[in-house]
């Protein structure tokens, strides 16, 4: 089934791209402009606080569900992510990166559940959320744009497809231009983008195109 062949083909990457998320660190005036924001703003509540710790685990039983293709369980606990998400609230800058992933897992439950039409709101959610709190020299801020693109290739969208990998790529450059030291990481997610991307020009007869993609890739 070609849809459960790019999503689980993919959960290296899904894996790298949240250990980036987790501990990548952060330019002094991002930093900055966040703990601002999160001073001048309205302040969490300690019911917030809780159910922002008590995400980490549901995320933890959500991505092992998706990995391990339990689809049931995977639906049910990407969900059960996301409500506590959605209780934690997104005044801060690591709610609103706790928000993106729950949108982006949960999209990848409904995924492997072929309910793809759900899954895309999600990814198209994980993006919005995303525009709150980094930037496109973010590496986290690629992610929401290349899993909606997963959904997109999979619902036979192209062009869209082509366009949110495209958006992945160029954040990845910009990320590694402004953190070289994490250059080997990024280019790792970079690099299985970039085949992801070829193997949808492929499919269009645009094999030239392709093939400078996988030439980029060889090269990270």
């Amino acid at each position: 089934m070609r849809r459960a062949g790019v999503l689980f083909c993919l959960f290296l990457l899904a894996g790298l791209a949240s250990a980036q998320s987790a501990d990548a660190p952060k330019s002094v005036s991002e930093a900055d402009a966040h703990q601002h924001l999160a001073q001048s703003g309205p302040q969490p509540t300690t019911d917030q606080q809780k159910a922002a710790q008590d995400w980490f685990p549901i995320e933890e039983k959500c991505m092992n569900a998706i990995k391990a293709q339990a689809v049931q369980e995977a639906v049910d606990s990407c969900k059960q992510m996301l409500d506590m998400s959605m209780k934690a609230g997104d005044l801060t800058a690591s709610t609103q990166l706790a928000r993106t992933g729950s949108y982006q897992l949960y999209g990848h439950a409904l995924l492997l559940a072929d309910k793809m039409r759900a899954a895309l709101a999600q990814e198209y959610m994980a993006v919005d959320e995303a525009h709150k709190c980094l930037t496109d020299k973010d590496q986290e801020y690629a992610m929401p744009y290349f899993w909606r693109g997963v959904v997109e290739d999979n619902l036979g969208q192209n062009d869209a497809a082509l366009a949110d990998y495209t958006a992945a790529e160029a954040t990845h450059r910009k990320a590694i231009a402004n953190l070289p030291d994490m250059k080997q990481r990024y280019g790792q997610t970079l690099a299985a983008i970039l085949r992801q991307h070829a193997a949808l020009l492929d499919k269009m007869d645009r094999t030239d195109e392709a093939a400078k993609l996988r030439a980029e890739a060889a090269a990270l």
